[in-house]
């Protein structure tokens, strides 16, 4: 009986080591479980970080194609106002008068010759005037309180009420955003 008191001892000691042995091994099949369950968030946040990252590639690309194809354009057009020049200076055009190019925003608004002066208004369509409009110069002009004129000077449209307040707010804007720029201006001269 002794032996067998033994035998049971030495059993259940080894039965006791294999509970353990066997807690460990649950210990760390969780931690692996847990382990796993991070390296799958890491690897799907992962892989959207690359899908955003090829798409921002894809768009840099793109940018850089169109940019390439922008200035070549642009090299044409000035390889082609050059050429116009050279047939002008070498006589061959009489009627082209070089590119608009100024100094100041005076340089601008004068001209040389009067008979560019509606050629020059052409290209805006659409200026901003005060009340005071008879002195006008150009093609098509909006006055503040809302009435476009013509070519011809005549007034079209007749009443805008409805659009004047958004004229308004639009001016306003306008002058507000000159405000901020010139005191960005002044802030950058210091």
């Amino acid at each position: 009986m002794v032996d067998l008191e033994i035998s049971l001892e030495a059993q259940e000691s080894e039965l006791e080591k294999f509970r353990e042995s066997l807690k460990e091994k649950k210990t760390c099949t969780l931690v692996r479980e847990n382990q796993q369950s991070l390296i799958d968030v890491n690897q799907s946040e992962y892989n959207i970080l690359k899908e955003k990252v090829d798409s921002i590639k894809q768009d840099l690309k793109q940018t850089k194609e169109d940019t390439v194809t922008i200035k070549e354009s642009c090299r044409k057009k000035r390889q082609v106002l050059s050429r116009l020049i050279k047939l002008k200076h070498s006589g061959r055009i009489k009627s082209l008068y070089d590119r608009l190019v100024v100094d100041s925003i005076e340089d601008g608004q004068t001209s040389k010759d009067d008979r560019f002066i509606p050629a020059f208004y052409r290209c805006y369509k659409t200026l901003w005037l005060p009340k005071i409009y008879n002195k006008r110069i150009g093609s098509h002009l909006l006055i503040l309180d809302g009435q476009l004129i013509d070519k011809s000077c005549t007034m079209s449209g007749g009443e805008k009420k409805d659009e004047l307040p958004k004229l308004e707010f639009e001016l306003s804007k306008l002058e507000m955003d000159a405000n901020a720029c010139a005191k960005r201006i002044t802030y950058t001269e210091k």
